[in-house]
């Protein structure tokens, strides 16, 4: 297929995933747009499964021509499979967010292990980060994924993975490590657990964790409180960090940062790594990275219009 010709209107950017009409990412891209001075545009995509790869292939070479997406649940992992190369984090992480169309070629990035390492790093006691060692991670897909390898990047070793049942978190675990020995590397030596979320942890195991992830979709599209999340925030240890990696769309906390707050815990929702990863997406996309107090502003801005 011959590729449309290309109309002069600046960067052409998207997000594609599944239900983000409530995405505050255009808003986050265009105050990015404005303060480098670059034209450009930012669209959403909702894309099913079964979609992908006829969209992925019209952005390539049909008339939507894109220079770059996001990508977002469910498709951080099936994306891979339509990549001509990906960064080494990115195939560590096995997980891909960011996609820069170059020549027609598509190229993998995963700038949420770099947002998520801003982020703790922002949130964390000034060399807090240095000490970390026990992680505890709710969630098998690609944000999991992503956590694992900016976690262990920052010198944490083991992880608990916490998944719908023991065998998902297995093989969560086993496809993880095999793309970290593939990618090569330079991580600690890692140790995982498999848990299932039906499973009660013993109060000792709760006590080692020194940062708590959710990695999954709750309070993202309902605020519906799944039963053993409670008494899994209740039972962490009062030094904790509980970052929950969906974020609010409006003044109230996200349904994590909530127990966690009815608990007395430090945590943080995912406001700002989303604005950190779009970052370094925008800097992919573009060549230039964009300040956080820009982002971090615009987010604010379009969450209170939400």
């Amino acid at each position: 297929m011959i590729a449309s010709p290309r109309v002069n209107r600046g960067l052409n950017l998207g997000l594609i995933g599944s239900s983000v009409s409530r995405s505050l990412s255009p808003a986050i891209h265009r105050a990015f747009f404005a303060c480098t001075g670059i034209a450009g545009s930012y669209s959403l995509f909702d894309v099913s499964e079964s979609e992908l790869a006829q969209r992925l292939e019209s952005m390539r070479v049909g008339p939507e021509s894109m220079d770059g997406i996001n990508v977002t649940i469910p498709h951080k992992v099936a994306v891979f499979n339509f990549l001509a190369s990906s960064s080494a984090q990115a195939r560590a992480a096995g997980a891909v967010n960011t996609v820069v169309f170059k020549e027609q070629r598509l190229e993998g990035h995963n700038t949420d292990i770099l947002g998520l390492k801003a982020s703790l790093n922002q949130s964390l006691a000034s060399g807090q980060g240095n000490s970390i060692s026990h992680v505890l991670i709710v969630g098998t897909g690609g944000a999991a994924r992503a956590a694992v390898i900016a976690l262990a990047e920052i010198g944490a070793s083991n992880f608990q993975i916490l998944g719908r049942t023991e065998d998902r978190a297995q093989g969560f675990i086993d496809s993880l490590e095999q793309s970290i020995a593939m990618a090569q590397i330079i991580l600690p030596q890692l140790s995982f657990r498999a848990l299932a979320l039906s499973n009660k942890l013993e109060s000792t195991e709760l006590q080692q964790c020194q940062i708590f992830i959710n990695a999954t979709s709750i309070g993202h599209l309902d605020n519906d409180v799944p039963p053993w999340l409670m008494p899994l925030i209740e039972g962490l240890p009062k030094a904790c960090f509980v970052q929950d990696l969906v974020y609010a769309k409006s003044s109230e906390p996200t349904i994590c940062c909530k127990l966690a707050q009815k608990f007395q815990l430090e945590n943080d929702d995912g406001k700002a790594m989303l604005v950190h990863q779009a970052r370094f997406a925008f800097e992919l996309f573009a060549g230039q990275l964009p300040p956080y107090e820009v982002g971090i502003q615009a987010l604010l801005e379009a969450s209170a219009k939400a």
